[in-house]
């Protein structure tokens, strides 16, 4: 039972961590234009170390992922050379971070978002009053 619920909690950081980096913590970009230069601009990769790749189910390799998804993920590793290659010729920036960057990206993201108030929701509401009440005081 204790195996089981420590490997819950294993597979559950690392899919919200491959989860988040990959599709919130991204830069954002609303402009249109080239689909391989934005792909480029809005995912990164993570460089897992040997022998624990498995545990990220080929989802370590966005970039890869989303340049190539009809490409089956356990070729992506054997693609990262030649997208890299491809980049350094043409002066793009192929994005990987490293498993502890990802960590420390994933949670610095979910601290950030727990104290920023969602646009429109009572929290925000609560913040702005409480925000106006402290004003007030301090005037």
């Amino acid at each position: 039972a204790k195996l089981f619920f420590i490997s819950i909690l294993i597979d559950g950081e690392i899919s919200a961590m491959v989860t988040t980096l990959n599709h919130d913590a991204e830069v954002k970009t609303g402009t249109p234009g080239d689909f391989f230069q934005q792909t480029l601009q809005t995912t990164v990769d993570i460089d897992v170390p040997w022998g624990i790749s498995f545990l990220f189910g080929h989802m370590q390799y966005q970039t890869i992922h989303h340049l190539f998804p009809y490409i089956p993920s356990y070729r992506y590793e054997n693609l990262v050379p030649v997208i890299r290659e491809f980049c350094q010729n043409h002066g793009l920036e192929y994005r990987t971070v490293s498993m502890w960057e990802a960590h420390t990206n994933h949670k610095k993201y979910y601290y950030d978002v727990v104290r920023k108030p969602v646009v429109g929701s009572v929290l925000e509401e609560c913040c702005h009053e409480n925000e106006g009440r402290l004003q007030k005081k301090s005037s």
